[in-house]
């Protein structure tokens, strides 16, 4: 097989060929070995950083063959055969329908994260696609194994070495210091090779606040299915906290997110003001604490083989939380050959400053329908979802006595 430098010479000495931009809007990649269209839900491969699909079955394994022979040829071309992972500016994990601008170069197409970046790109495109023949899927700081390029938080370039990031502020460490860290992941150090991506992207309920019935964030095999994530469930319990919830969430890099959330009603259950009412006042009295409150969610680590998911977080969820906010830490593992995943959590509080440690699992029922039965430590609640591209409806049966909804709408 030839190596994958001979695509990176290549493409270095044509890199003054004219541009195509395009648009989120526009067709996806068509496959390397037919020609035909392809879509979201195509066999896809990753080789080095990019996601290449495929028409039909056998394509992959055609392509994976001999990838450098197809990439060459397609880079003669106009229509674009493979996605870049990254921004290659920034080196940071982006999705294409996230950029801000995508330009299309011999073949491939690369997401910027702003107008910045891809006019840098256009004015030196040679010091940005030029891709080693070496790398490793071991992070060099955290040494966390990353299971493939799209869960990779970044990248970085040294001698002749492409390094994956397994989250974000690895990138930082290691340029501060790259020789330190190269040196304990030089065992993980392979040609550039390719691996089988799922075929149809999968989409998966992250167990995240073990205290938050109807929960429902949402995830694909890439990280968090959006950047920004809005929130509302609905529990018709006698309390008025817990009763109406909002969240809006950012994600700053695929698996890290901040945002706030805002809990309770009116004595009259309102979920949003009534026109009679100052603003202000309903604020004030919708919930004890403040007008919103902190959130925070961070998948530390996607599960291994050998390891389980590890997830951080923070909320202030009020059906567990009176009062305060909530700390945790979760811990899921899928139930090899199955769609079993337990998980366990501690999780403390500012109420009370109680310790529990609440526990549950998901049933997954095909790609899209999850069944979640948690204890968060003191009630037991119910969550069946059925989960869309960036959305996810939840019908919950909380404290396993009061029934309510919660729909979560990602953009």
């Amino acid at each position: 097989m030839k190596k994958f430098t001979l695509l990176s010479l290549a493409l270095l000495a044509l890199s003054a060929v004219s541009f195509a931009d395009t648009t989120k809007t526009d067709p996806e990649t068509v496959c390397p070995v037919m020609g035909n269209p392809t879509s979201a839900s195509s066999i896809s491969v990753f080789y080095g950083s990019l996601l290449v699909r495929f028409c039909c079955d056998g394509c992959d394994d055609e392509f994976l063959a001999s990838p450098t022979t197809f990439l060459e040829k397609a880079a003669e071309g106009k229509a674009p055969v493979a996605d870049f992972l990254f921004d290659p500016v920034s080196h940071a994990r982006l999705e294409i329908a996230d950029a801000a601008e995508v330009i299309t170069l011999r073949g491939i197409r690369y997401p910027f994260a702003s107008k910045e970046n891809a006019e840098a790109f256009r004015e030196f495109p040679g010091t940005y696609i030029a891709m080693p023949g070496k790398e490793s899927l071991k992070c060099p700081v955290m040494k966390n194994t990353v299971e493939n390029p799209a869960q990779a938080s970044g990248y970085a370039d040294y001698n002749g070495v492409r390094y994956y990031f397994c989250c974000a502020g690895c990138d930082a460490m290691f340029k501060a210091e790259p020789a330190k860290y190269v040196a304990e992941v030089a065992s993980a150090i392979r040609p550039v090779g390719g691996g089988k991506a799922p075929a149809k992207q999968t989409h998966a309920m992250a167990p995240t606040c073990a205290g938050c019935a109807g929960e429902a964030r949402l995830m694909t095999g890439d990280g968090l299915a959006a950047k920004w994530m809005f929130g509302y469930r609905y529990v018709g319990t006698p309390e008025v906290a817990p009763r109406h919830r909002f969240t809006l969430d950012y994600a700053v890099t695929p698996r890290l997110t901040f945002g706030i959330e805002r809990s309770g009603s009116d004595s009259r259950t309102h979920p949003v003001i009534p026109a009679s009412e100052n603003f202000f006042d309903w604020l004030r009295t919708s919930d004890g604490d403040a007008l919103v409150m902190p959130r925070a969610t961070w998948f530390a680590s996607p599960q291994g083989k050998n390891h389980p998911s590890v997830v951080f977080g923070m909320a202030s969820d009020r059906l567990s939380t009176p009062h305060g906010q909530a700390f945790f830490v979760t811990f899921a593992k899928t139930v090899p050959g199955s769609s079993v995943t337990p998980f366990v959590s501690v999780k403390t509080n500012t109420y009370e400053g109680k310790t529990v440690a609440p526990f549950g699992v998901n049933f997954g029922f095909g790609n899209d329908h999850v069944l979640q039965v948690i204890n968060d430590g003191d009630y037991t609640h119910w969550l069946f979802t059925r989960m869309f591209d960036k959305t996810a409806v939840s019908l919950l049966y909380a404290k396993t006595q009061y029934w309510g909804f919660s729909v979560s709408m990602g953009f």
